[in-house]
């Protein structure tokens, strides 16, 4: 499956596994002042099926 992504102010804490993931979309990706913090992994964008872009951007 291929669609872009778009996410903005977005915190993500606590997963057991992941808190950002790809879910195996080949498009373009794009967190825009998001944030991790206390998760399994807090980004996690695999080598198989792997996005076309991820962009990650602060102000």
């Amino acid at each position: 499956m291929k669609h872009h992504a778009t996410y903005k102010n977005c915190v993500v804490s606590g997963h057991v596994v992941d808190g950002f993931d790809h879910n195996s979309n080949r498009g373009d990706i794009t967190l825009y002042n998001c944030s991790a913090h206390d998760n399994g992994r807090n980004i996690s964008f695999g080598s198989s099926n792997i996005a076309n872009a991820l962009t990650i951007k602060y102000r």
